[in-house]
């Protein structure tokens, strides 16, 4: 697509991941990105000890829809959060509570002192399970980290895709 950078025009600006953190504790995928002219400056740089990058371009893009369109000003996101969970559906019980009367034992004394069992009624309350209804909720997908890569760039695909038309988005 057709993109104003801070080094000029440019229809292969090109997204590389920095950064991942995967947070277990959380269920939180953190990931940091950059930006690029094109994947050559990614790939240049990538393999080079240099310290100022060539080709990397701030997140604020100009992206013109057609010919005649005057431009819509973009602020890319350079990082994004993701959740490792997946819904997992499950039964949970349904419970009513009820008060039951029991007779409960104590030690007494008689007229004359000597011990005597004696009772007293006392109210309990009972919980009695009547069913059970489906709910979701959301577990960790400990199978995202076999490819945690390519996860992370779909991920970010649609996150883009929410900004910029996701069919002119391309998959190297």
């Amino acid at each position: 697509m057709d993109l104003d950078t801070d080094l000029g025009s440019s229809k292969k600006v090109y997204v590389r991941i920095e950064n991942i953190n995967l947070n277990r504790t959380f269920g939180k995928v953190g990931v940091a990105v950059t930006y690029w002219v094109d994947k050559s400056y990614s790939d240049t740089f990538k393999n080079s000890e240099d310290r100022f990058p060539k080709g990397q371009i701030s997140n604020l893009v100009v992206f013109y829809e057609n010919e005649e369109s005057l431009g819509e000003e973009l602020e890319l996101p350079t990082y994004f959060e993701f959740n490792l969970t997946k819904p997992l559906q499950i039964k949970v019980p349904i419970y009513e509570t009820r008060e039951v009367p029991e007779e409960v034992p104590y030690v007494g004394f008689d007229n004359l002192g000597r011990k005597v069992t004696r009772y007293r009624t006392v109210v309990r309350q009972v919980k009695d399970k009547i069913g059970e209804k489906n709910d979701v909720t959301q577990v960790l997908d400990l199978d995202i980290e076999s490819h945690l890569l390519s996860w992370c760039y779909g991920q970010i695909k649609a996150q883009i895709g929410k900004q910029l038309p996701i069919e002119l988005l391309e998959d190297n």
